[in-house]
């Protein structure tokens, strides 16, 4: 049996952003609202969803470009919105 602990997807994501010269110095604000729309996702079942929606995107073997891409058209919706399949939104 493997003792190796479940991977974080937000944490290896951040980590990921801090390697890149590109991307470095943005993670610490990343992270901050990865914290944020985690702590609300404990008590609204919109910022929940929105938690499943960023973990996913996350969690796809895709370069940090392509997935802040889709983070940022997430991000950039207003409103209430439904998304019926992220995966299709995202277009992979």
């Amino acid at each position: 049996m493997s003792a190796a602990k479940p991977v974080d997807p937000f944490k290896e994501f951040i980590a990921t952003m801090r390697a890149d010269p590109q991307f470095g110095d943005f993670a610490d604000e990343m992270e901050k609202a990865f914290q944020a729309i985690d702590l609300e996702a404990d008590s609204n079942g919109h910022a929940a969803a929105l938690f499943c929606a960023v973990e996913w995107i996350l969690r796809q073997p895709k370069p940090v470009r392509d997935r802040l891409d889709v983070l940022r058209r997430l991000f950039d919706l207003s409103g209430f919105v439904h998304i019926p399949s992220i995966r299709a939104f995202a277009g992979w």
